[in-house]
């Protein structure tokens, strides 16, 4: 029992040192018969493709993702607002700008996994997104660097969150059962 005891405080203090470790990609992606070719807002966007962030299940690091040129960042553990925690997660859904120096409208689906301040109480799990204030002064943060003058008019999509590092939980619960056989097996023959 020791040794399982060591373990799991050796774990735990490793996930605690080291912090939340989470995918980070981000993908926009346009219909292709809008461009024409010449318009700068869609070579902007072409700049942002990396189909490689998605994947059929929001909630977890592929083997398809883990082969990939897609990223990893260390959440910094700081949070800008009372009861909110940082969580690996997976936004996605249609966004629609409106660029004022060209008077125009732009409507694309954003993808991005990183790591999200989110309230407490959210658990993990995938919530449908709406025109919430939050999601809209997301895109305009996360965007900014792309355009120039522009508002985000709506978001309509999902936010989902992962229980771990990566959002491993297969790996995670892997590595569990294992420690728990090894106990079983020494402590029973």
């Amino acid at each position: 029992m020791n040794t399982l005891l060591t373990v799991t405080i050796l774990l735990s203090v490793i996930k605690y040192v080291s912090g939340l470790k989470c995918i980070d990609c981000l993908h926009l992606e346009y219909n292709y018969l809008q461009n024409n070719g010449s318009n700068p807002i869609y070579r902007i966007l072409d700049l942002y493709r990396n189909p490689e962030c998605l994947s059929e299940n929001p909630l977890q690091y592929s083997n398809t993702l883990q082969q990939s040129s897609v990223g990893e960042t260390l959440c910094s553990g700081v949070v800008n607002q009372p009861n909110s925690v940082q969580k690996c997660g997976y936004m996605y859904g249609e966004v629609t700008i409106f660029i004022t120096t060209i008077q125009r409208a732009v409507k694309f689906t954003f993808y991005e996994r990183n790591c999200f301040q989110v309230p407490k109480t959210l658990e993990y799990r995938c919530y449908a997104r709406k025109r919430l204030a939050e999601d809209i002064n997301y895109m305009y943060i996360r965007l900014n660097s792309l355009f120039g003058r522009f508002r985000v008019d709506n978001f309509d999509g999902n936010l989902c969150l992962c229980s771990s590092s990566l959002c491993c939980f297969i790996v995670t619960l892997i590595i569990y059962l294992f420690l728990c056989f090894s106990f079983l097996q020494t402590r029973f023959g």
